[in-house]
This record gives C-alpha cells, sequence and structure tokens, in this order.
C-alpha cells in the first residue's frame, strides 16, 4: 500500500507540475509569440512566392512579344509566311496528284463506291443475325479491352489534319453525304435503293 500510495502521490504531482508549467505566463508568451512569428513567415513566403510568380508571368509575356516581334520584322523583310504557303500548296498539289495518280491505277474510289454499300448491307444483315450479335460483342470488348481502340483514336486524329489539308472540304462532304444515305434509308428501301443506283452511274 506504501509503494501504491507513493506511486500514485508521485504521478499526481507529475501531473499538477505539467498543468503548472503550461500555465505559466511566460510559457504562454512564449507560444503566443512562436505562433505569430510562423504566421508572419507564411505570409512572407507567400508574398514572395506571389510576387515571383507574378514577375516570371511578366517575363514571359515580355519573351514571347519579343519572340513575335522579332518574327514580324524577318517576315517583312524576307516574307517568310507567303513563301511557307507557296511552298505547302506546292507539296500539298504535289500529294494531291499522287494520290489520284494511285487511285486512278489501283481503282480504289471507284470499288468504294460501286462494292462499298452492297457489303455494308450484308455485313448489317449479318450482324443482325445472333451469330453477327455475338460476334460483335467479342469484337467491341476485344477493341477496347485490348487498347487497340485508343490507338486507332490517336492515330485518327493527326490523319484527320493530313486529309483536311490535303483534300479541304472532303471530311464535311463525306459526314453530309453519310447523313443524306441515312435519311433517304429512313424515309424507305426504295429511297435508298434509287441514291445507291445514282451513285453506281
Amino acid at each position: 500500500s506504501g509503494s501504491s500510495g507513493g506511486g500514485g502521490s508521485s504521478s499526481s504531482s507529475g501531473a499538477s507540475g505539467a498543468s503548472g508549467w503550461q500555465s505559466n505566463p511566460k510559457v504562454k508568451e512564449a507560444q503566443a509569440w512562436a505562433s505569430q512569428q510562423m504566421s508572419s513567415l507564411g505570409q512572407k513566403g507567400l508574398r514572395v512566392a506571389q510576387q515571383q510568380g507574378a514577375r516570371l508571368t511578366a517575363l514571359t509575356r515580355q519573351s514571347f512579344k519579343g519572340a513575335i516581334e522579332y518574327y514580324e520584322k524577318l517576315d517583312r523583310r524576307f516574307a517568310i509566311s507567303g513563301t511557307a504557303r507557296q511552298l505547302g500548296q506546292q507539296y500539298r498539289n504535289r500529294a494531291v496528284t499522287f494520290l489520284l495518280g494511285v487511285d486512278e491505277k489501283l481503282g480504289v474510289k471507284k470499288f468504294v463506291r460501286t462494292r462499298g454499300p452492297p457489303l455494308l448491307q450484308k455485313l448489317n444483315d449479318l450482324r443482325e443475325t445472333p451469330l453477327g450479335r455475338l460476334a460483335s460483342t467479342f469484337f467491341f470488348l476485344w477493341l477496347f479491352l485490348s487498347g487497340t481502340f485508343f490507338t486507332l483514336f490517336l492515330w485518327a486524329i493527326p490523319a484527320s489534319f493530313v486529309v483536311n489539308w490535303l483534300f479541304p472540304g472532303a471530311m464535311a462532304n463525306w459526314i453530309a453525304e453519310r447523313q443524306g444515305m441515312a435519311g433517304m434509308g429512313a424515309a424507305g428501301p426504295g429511297a435508298a435503293r434509287q441514291q445507291q443506283q445514282q451513285q453506281r452511274r
């Protein structure tokens, strides 16, 4: 009982000493001063960061403005923009001529226009069957899960820019043609068949 009494008295004295230390006015004053200094340092650091960010932004704007002004001077002196446009037009004409020559030899455009709609109709008819639905489901699962869709999507973005540069308005005309065919199909099978006959001619 003596040992327990001694332990109890020591613990109570330690607790009272800790509470007395925390209640000391000098300790409280020191804690308040430290908190004030930390807050002041944080505010100063924030102001310095904002100033440095503003300086960096201004320097970047001045650099871009200077680069643009320098390019405009060079362009006025050497006609860089006009030369670049002329070269771009020449390369585009060469590429279009080459592609049209290849298409004339291989007959890709003619094949797509004449054989494409019947083949697409057969494919759609096959997809309406139970086996076709199952195959379509597995195909789309493989397309997305294997990452092939995203690979094709990443390749399609630059390809669309190249096609639009080589053949301006081609994609818009193709989309309008597809929409027209969809509208004819909705109007009835006879109208769609008449549209296909006109394309074959």
